[in-house]
């Protein structure tokens, strides 16, 4: 990970990644 060291949580729920994540990013950790 580039900004959150946290694996396999929700990235919706996780304020670096829901800002420093982009939506495909988020569409494919969700697919795991």
């Amino acid at each position: 990970r580039e900004y959150c060291p946290a694996r396999r949580h929700d990235l919706a729920t996780c304020p670096i990644c829901g800002w420093a994540a982009t939506k495909k990013q988020i569409r494919d950790e969700s697919m795991r």
